[in-house]
This record gives structure tokens, C-alpha cells and sequence, in this order.
């Protein structure tokens, strides 16, 4: 596990991870944006991102394929490739550029509906990584999905 190094994204928007790391490797002012104070929860039943007491976030297909990916590897970059590869499996075409706006949405998505910060960095030229805390609830039955979708 390489250290991290970080720096703004040329319009202050947000810090970008230029190697993979683990969290427990990021310098402290850094680990301060990484480390979410509250705990996020995923709903893949439902597509939905909330957080506590919060009123929850309905995700696009789009949304939740890519925040299923980096929930699921937590500190670990998804490359590029394997999000666009992700998304055209499910016909939705997304390319390189789009992939960076669908993130900068669901950020600012996160922000305005949850009133919190989606700790998703960008590992430039290689992928995202997810460095929060968050819960994973996943139906365990085809009943759970069917009843969740209605």
C-alpha cells in the first residue's frame, strides 16, 4: 500500500487521490475528508443512500451499479475501465467524461437530498475510491426485491 498523496482538483472541487491507499495510510488533515462522522447506508433493494435520521436518496441504475462497485471494495480504487465495463453490461453508455460528471452528481445529489459528504476521491488517471463508513443492506430473497420494488 503506497501513501497517499493528494492535491485539489484544479477547481477546488475536490481532493483527488493520485495512488491507491488505505485509509489508515492518509495524512491527518487528509484523513479528516475521508473519514465520515456518520454512517452511510446503502439500500440495494431499494436504491437508496441514506444517512441516519435523513430522508434517503433514490438512486438511478446508473448511480447504483457504480456505488455497489466502490461500496464493495472500500479504500480500494475501481478503475475506470472496470465502471464503464460495469455500466455498458447494463446498456447504459457512459465514457470516460461522463463517468467523472455521474460522480460529481451524485456527490452534490448526496449533499442536497442526505445534507452530507460523499467521501468518493478521484485516483486520477486510474479510478475512483470510496473512503467513508457505510452499511450494506442487501435483500436476501427474490420476495425481498419484488416487495422492495412496489
Amino acid at each position: 500500500v503506497r501513501n497517499l498523496h493528494t492535491r485539489l482538483h484544479p477547481t477546488g472541487a475536490h481532493p483527488v487521490a493520485t495512488a491507491p491507499f488505505a485509509a489508515s495510510t492518509m495524512p491527518p488533515a487528509t484523513a479528516k475528508l475521508a473519514v465520515a462522522d456518520c454512517i452511510w447506508r446503502f439500500d440495494a433493494a431499494r436504491w437508496t443512500l441514506s444517512l441516519p435520521e435523513r430522508p434517503a436518496m433514490r438512486l438511478s441504475m446508473a448511480e447504483k451499479i457504480v456505488l455497489e462497485q466502490l461500496l464493495g471494495r472500500t479504500g480500494q480504487v475501481a478503475s475506470r475501465d472496470q465502471l464503464v465495463e460495469l455500466l455498458a453490461r447494463q446498456h447504459i453508455r457512459v465514457y470516460s467524461r461522463n463517468l467523472d460528471a455521474l460522480i460529481s452528481r451524485l456527490r452534490r445529489k448526496a449533499e442536497r437530498v442526505c445534507g452530507g459528504k460523499l467521501s468518493i476521491l478521484s485516483a486520477r488517471n486510474i479510478g475512483y475510491v470510496f473512503t467513508g463508513r457505510c452499511d450494506i443492506l442487501a435483500a436476501t430473497s427474490s420476495a425481498e426485491i419484488n416487495a422492495a420494488a412496489a
